[in-house]
Protein backbone atom coordinates (compact mmCIF):
# COMPACT_ATOMS: atom_id res chain seq x y z
CA UNK A 1 0.00 0.00 0.00
CA UNK A 2 1.75 3.22 -1.02
CA UNK A 3 2.10 5.96 1.62
CA UNK A 4 -0.59 8.17 1.02
CA UNK A 5 -3.19 5.33 0.59
CA UNK A 6 -1.65 4.17 4.44
CA UNK A 7 -2.43 7.76 5.92
CA UNK A 8 -5.15 9.39 4.16
CA UNK A 9 -8.14 7.55 6.10
CA UNK A 10 -6.31 7.38 9.80
CA UNK A 11 -5.38 11.54 9.12
CA UNK A 12 -9.11 11.97 8.00
CA UNK A 13 -10.25 9.98 10.56
CA UNK A 14 -8.19 12.21 13.64
CA UNK A 15 -9.25 15.08 12.00
CA UNK A 16 -13.21 14.51 12.07
CA UNK A 17 -13.00 12.16 15.78
CA UNK A 18 -10.44 14.46 17.93
CA UNK A 19 -12.63 17.58 17.50
CA UNK A 20 -15.46 15.65 18.14
CA UNK A 21 -14.79 14.61 21.38
CA UNK A 22 -14.80 18.19 22.88
CA UNK A 23 -18.28 19.17 20.89
CA UNK A 24 -19.81 16.10 22.29
CA UNK A 25 -19.05 17.29 26.40
CA UNK A 26 -20.44 20.93 24.88
CA UNK A 27 -23.82 20.10 23.27
CA UNK A 28 -26.09 20.44 26.05
CA UNK A 29 -28.97 18.68 23.66
CA UNK A 30 -27.20 15.75 24.32
CA UNK A 31 -27.64 13.30 27.45
CA UNK A 32 -24.96 11.50 29.33
CA UNK A 33 -25.53 8.66 28.08
CA UNK A 34 -25.41 10.08 24.62
CA UNK A 35 -22.06 11.90 25.31
CA UNK A 36 -20.56 8.20 26.91
CA UNK A 37 -22.03 6.79 23.89
CA UNK A 38 -20.34 8.94 21.21
CA UNK A 39 -17.35 9.43 23.54
CA UNK A 40 -17.74 5.71 22.78
CA UNK A 41 -17.63 6.07 18.69
CA UNK A 42 -14.80 8.47 18.46
CA UNK A 43 -12.39 6.50 20.87
CA UNK A 44 -13.14 3.91 18.83
CA UNK A 45 -12.33 5.64 15.38
CA UNK A 46 -9.05 7.37 16.82
CA UNK A 47 -8.05 4.26 18.55
CA UNK A 48 -8.34 2.57 15.12
CA UNK A 49 -6.75 5.47 13.12
CA UNK A 50 -3.88 5.13 15.91
CA UNK A 51 -3.61 1.56 15.92
CA UNK A 52 -3.20 1.68 11.54
CA UNK A 53 -0.55 4.11 11.40
CA UNK A 54 1.70 2.40 14.03
CA UNK A 55 1.20 -0.84 12.29
CA UNK A 56 1.47 0.33 9.10
CA UNK A 57 4.84 2.39 10.24
CA UNK A 58 6.20 -0.62 12.00
CA UNK A 59 5.39 -2.68 8.67
CA UNK A 60 3.51 -5.24 11.05
CA UNK A 61 2.51 -8.35 9.85
CA UNK A 62 -1.18 -7.77 11.76
CA UNK A 63 -1.43 -4.13 9.63
CA UNK A 64 -3.52 -5.99 7.73
CA UNK A 65 -5.56 -7.15 9.70
CA UNK A 66 -6.23 -4.70 11.59
CA UNK A 67 -6.45 -2.16 8.38
CA UNK A 68 -9.13 -4.36 7.36
CA UNK A 69 -10.73 -4.45 11.12
CA UNK A 70 -10.77 -0.29 10.40
CA UNK A 71 -12.34 -0.05 6.56
CA UNK A 72 -15.15 -2.53 8.05
CA UNK A 73 -16.08 -0.14 11.21
CA UNK A 74 -15.71 3.01 9.00
CA UNK A 75 -17.94 1.94 5.97
CA UNK A 76 -20.52 -0.30 8.44
CA UNK A 77 -20.71 3.08 11.00
CA UNK A 78 -21.37 5.64 8.14
CA UNK A 79 -23.99 3.35 6.43
CA UNK A 80 -26.32 2.99 9.81
CA UNK A 81 -24.96 6.64 11.88
CA UNK A 82 -26.14 7.98 7.89
CA UNK A 83 -29.09 6.35 7.45
CA UNK A 84 -30.54 7.45 11.40
CA UNK A 85 -29.29 10.84 10.67
CA UNK A 86 -31.29 11.66 7.34
CA UNK A 87 -34.21 10.00 8.88
CA UNK A 88 -34.16 11.85 11.83
CA UNK A 89 -36.03 15.14 11.40
CA UNK A 90 -32.34 17.64 11.44
CA UNK A 91 -32.18 20.30 8.98
CA UNK A 92 -30.92 19.86 6.16
CA UNK A 93 -27.49 21.63 6.82
CA UNK A 94 -26.41 19.15 9.71
CA UNK A 95 -27.80 16.24 7.02
CA UNK A 96 -25.94 17.41 4.34
CA UNK A 97 -22.61 17.99 6.48
CA UNK A 98 -22.75 14.09 7.88
CA UNK A 99 -23.84 13.36 4.63
CA UNK A 100 -20.66 14.58 2.85
CA UNK A 101 -18.32 13.42 6.79
CA UNK A 102 -20.12 9.55 5.66
CA UNK A 103 -19.57 10.03 2.17
CA UNK A 104 -15.74 10.97 2.43
CA UNK A 105 -14.98 8.62 5.15
CA UNK A 106 -16.49 5.95 2.84
CA UNK A 107 -14.39 6.48 -0.18
CA UNK A 108 -11.32 6.74 1.62
CA UNK A 109 -12.18 3.71 3.83
CA UNK A 110 -12.39 1.24 0.29
CA UNK A 111 -9.24 3.38 -1.29
CA UNK A 112 -7.67 2.19 1.39
CA UNK A 113 -8.35 -1.72 1.62
CA UNK A 114 -5.66 -3.42 1.68
CA UNK A 115 -4.94 -6.55 -1.26
CA UNK A 116 -3.35 -8.53 1.61
CA UNK A 117 -0.61 -8.93 -0.07
CA UNK A 118 1.40 -5.99 1.12
CA UNK A 119 4.82 -6.70 1.27
CA UNK A 120 6.55 -6.44 4.92
CA UNK A 121 9.50 -4.34 5.16
CA UNK A 122 11.02 -6.85 7.74
CA UNK A 123 11.04 -9.68 5.43
CA UNK A 124 12.22 -7.92 2.34
CA UNK A 125 15.98 -8.09 1.61
CA UNK A 126 17.44 -4.30 1.80
CA UNK A 127 18.79 -4.07 -2.14
CA UNK A 128 22.59 -2.69 -2.44
CA UNK A 129 24.08 -0.73 -5.21
CA UNK A 130 26.02 -3.80 -5.66
CA UNK A 131 23.24 -6.13 -6.56
CA UNK A 132 22.60 -3.90 -9.51
CA UNK A 133 25.57 -3.02 -11.44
Amino acid sequence: MNMMRRVALPAWTLLVWVPRIRNIWVDEALSVPGQLLRTTWAVVFIGLAIGALWLAWRHARSAVGWWRVFVIWTVGFWVVRGVQIAVAGHDAGFVAVHTVLALVSIGLALWSWPSGREPDARTTPPVHSADHG
